[in-house]
C-alpha cells in the first residue's frame, strides 16, 4: 500500500487545510485579485466536488453480529478545531479521526477470525500486508509512523468513489491490486496493526479524493447537525444502526476480574459451585459520557435484589469496565440461576442494557 495512503488515518491535513483556506474578503466586487465572476465560479464548482449526490449503497464491512460481537466504536469527527464531535455533534469520535471504527467485544474474537468485507463491487487499487498486530490489552505495535493504516486494502468504485480498509491482520489479506471485487467479497480479516489500540477495521469513504461521513453522506468538512440526517450512504440490507455509546460486554465470575481479562477474553462463566467465594457480575462498555450512568443489577434465584451499583461518569471516557458482587460469608450460596442487568443510561434514558445470568449448583 502506498505509504501516502497509508498515512491519512491519522493526519491532521483535512483541519489543517480548512484552517489554513484563503478567506474571501470582499471589496470592489474582487476577491484578493480575482474577479468575481471567476471566483463564483470556482466556488460553485468547490461546492458542488464536496457535496457529492447519495449514489453509493455501501454493505456491513465486518462479518459478525453487529451489536453483540462487534460495534461502531467511532466515527468520523466533523469539527474543524482542535475539539471534536461526531455527525450528531455529539462523542463517539476523537481529533482528525476520518473513517467508521467497527469494534469486536475481545481480542479473543479477533484470534477466532472475523471476515471483512467489501461494502460494494470495485476494483483493488492498492495492498499493503506484513506489519504485525497487536497481540492484546497493554500490547502496543511500536513505531508505526507513516503507516497508521496497518494492513489494509483500498478499492476504488465508480463515479469517483473509493473505501480503504484498515488494522487487518497480518498475513490475511486476500485480494492483490487490480482484481475486481464484488459486494460482500471477503478481503481479509479484521485485526490490530498499525496504530490500533483495540481490534478493529477502520474504514474511510472518499469521494473524488474528499472524505465522506457515510452516516449522511457529506463531506467531512461540513459541520455536524444535532438531528438525524434525512439520508445515509448505507443500504437497507447492511443493519447498520448507530448507537452514541453502549455495552460491549458482560458476564458472571467468582471474582472482580482484571481489565485486560475483560479485553483480552471477554472472561465469563454460566455454572458456579455453591461454594463460589463470590458471585461477580461486570459490564464493559465504550462510547461514554460525563455524567452517564452505568447501572449494574444482580438479581437472586427469588427474584430480591442480590447486589448493585450505579456509578456516574465524571468525565467522556472511550471505554468503561465496572463489576459488582458480593462475598461468601457462609458455607454455601441458594442454589438457583442468578440473573444480571447490565445498562448504560443517558439522560434518564436507556441507551443499552443486556441481561445475563449464571446457575449455582
Amino acid at each position: 500500500m502506498d505509504a501516502r495512503v497509508g498515512a491519512d488515518v491519522t493526519s491532521k491535513d483535512r483541519k489543517m487545510t480548512n484552517r489554513n483556506a484563503e478567506q474571501p474578503v470582499f471589496g470592489k466586487l474582487s476577491v484578493r485579485g480575482v474577479h468575481w465572476r471567476h471566483w463564483l465560479l470556482t466556488t460553485l464548482m468547490a461546492v458542488c466536488a464536496v457535496r457529492p449526490a447519495l449514489s453509493l449503497e455501501l454493505q456491513n464491512p465486518v462479518a459478525c453480529d453487529l451489536g453483540q460481537e462487534c460495534h461502531i466504536m467511532q466515527v468520523v469527527d466533523r469539527d474543524n478545531t482542535d475539539a471534536a464531535k461526531d455527525f450528531l455533534c455529539g462523542t463517539l469520535t476523537y481529533d482528525t479521526h476520518k473513517g467508521v471504527d467497527f469494534g469486536l467485544s475481545s481480542w479473543a474474537l479477533m484470534a477466532e477470525g472475523v471476515d471483512v468485507l467489501a461494502v460494494t463491487g470495485g476494483t483493488v487499487r492498492a495492498i499493503r500486508d506484513g506489519m504485525s498486530d497487536r497481540s492484546g490489552y497493554r500490547k502496543p505495535n511500536g513505531d508505526v509512523g507513516g503507516r497508521e493504516c496497518g494492513n489494509g486494502v483500498v478499492i476504488d468504485h465508480e463515479g469517483g468513489w473509493s473505501t480503504q480498509y484498515c488494522h487487518m491482520r497480518r498475513g490475511s489479506i486476500l485480494v492483490r491490486s487490480g482484481d475486481r471485487v464484488e459486494s460482500g467479497q471477503p478481503l481479509g480479516l479484521v485485526g490490530a496493526s498499525g496504530k490500533a489500540d483495540f481490534p478493529h477495521l477502520h474504514l474511510v469513504v472518499r469521494n473524488n479524493g474528499n472524505l465522506i461521513d457515510p452516516f449522511d453522506g457529506r463531506n467531512a468538512l461540513d459541520e455536524c447537525e444535532a438531528r438525524r440526517p434525512t439520508g445515509n450512504l448505507w443500504s437497507d440490507s447492511a443493519g447498520i444502526v448507530f448507537r452514541p455509546g453502549g455495552v460491549l460486554s458482560e458476564g458472571f465470575l467468582d471474582r472482580v476480574p482484571e481489565y485486560p481479562d475483560v479485553w483480552n477474553d471477554a472472561i465469563s462463566t454460566d455454572i458456579l459451585p455453591t461454594a463460589a467465594p463470590a458471585i461477580v457480575a461486570w459490564g464493559h462498555f465504550f462510547g461514554l459520557r460525563a455524567g452517564d450512568v452505568i447501572d449494574i443489577q444482580i438479581l437472586a434465584p427469588s427474584g430480591e435484589e442480590f447486589s448493585r451499583d450505579r456509578y456516574e461518569m465524571p468525565r467522556n471516557r472511550a471505554t468503561q469496565f465496572r463489576a459488582v458482587g458480593r462475598r461468601l460469608r457462609g458455607n454455601e450460596w441458594p442454589t438457583g440461576v442468578y440473573t444480571s442487568k447490565v445498562s448504560l443510561i443517558r439522560d434518564g434514558s436507556v441507551i443499552e442494557e443486556r441481561t445475563g445470568k449464571v446457575t449455582l449448583q
